[in-house]
């Protein structure tokens, strides 16, 4: 989609109506999503591990616009499909894709023809219960981070005591170091957005463990759904 965009880009193709332009923009800028939703995994952490701004301006006003925004955003997707898609396995599905697609989308930017596509395999079957660490790695990798952000907040709300230590070992003061008792709402809206990444790789998590599949091959569940006749009442379904 991202090569289509860039060798055919619709907002200048010929015969497509206004509305069919901005339609198929929206479909193909779409896969794009990996490098927004890896920022917006990380971007508390700029503040609470090294104390730097990502979002300049007054945290109450910023909540004040971003609020009603993800409410009304939520509430006009739910509302436009319904029982189609939900926001928040949207959420999800993004995550799992994020790290693995984001350096050939952002190749396919800048050099359309560089890379090739390859046709995602259709016939292995899962014969047993295990969880996929390989696949995992980028996203524990993630809560970990975030984790630590965590702890990070518990420090810049609470002053943890320095300790008498040679300058080895002046890490173990390094908690006490970050202290930021006067900016309880920076901190409070960190660790919240934290905690819903939390919520969203924990899930992410759960999915690289892969159930048992219990038939033996794709095929059995293509065939269970085709038709064959029956001499009294026609075409049936085989179950």
């Amino acid at each position: 989609m991202v090569q289509i965009l860039r060798i055919e880009n619709p907002l200048f193709a010929r015969g497509l109506k206004v509305s069919q332009r901005l339609c198929y923009f929206n479909a193909m800028a779409h896969f794009l999503f990996a490098l927004p939703r890896l920022i917006f995994l990380t971007a508390p952490l700029i503040y609470l591990i090294f104390g730097m701004t990502s979002m300049p301006g007054f945290w109450a006003a910023i909540v004040a616009y971003a609020i009603p925004h993800l409410m009304l955003s939520n509430l006009t997707h739910s509302r436009i499909e319904g029982d189609h898609r939900h926001s928040f396995w949207n959420e999800i599905y993004e995550t799992v894709l994020a790290p693995y697609i984001l350096l050939p989308t952002l190749l396919a930017l800048i050099h359309p023809k560089l890379g090739k596509f390859n046709v995602t395999g259709k016939g292995s079957v899962v014969d047993k219960d295990y969880f996929d660490a390989r696949v995992a790695q980028p996203f524990l990798f993630l809560l970990l981070l975030n984790v630590f952000g965590l702890f990070c907040a518990v420090a810049r709300i609470w002053r943890f005591p320095t300790f008498a230590v040679p300058s080895w070992l002046s890490l173990v003061n390094w908690p006490a170091h970050i202290y930021d008792g006067g900016h309880l709402g920076v901190i409070a809206v960190n660790a919240v957005w934290v905690l819903f990444n939390l919520v969203i790789l924990g899930v992410v998590i759960a999915v690289s463990r892969e159930s048992q599949q219990r038939r033996e091959t794709v095929s059995e569940l293509i065939g269970a759904r085709i038709p064959h006749p029956d001499p009294a009442h026609g075409f049936q379904t085989s179950q």
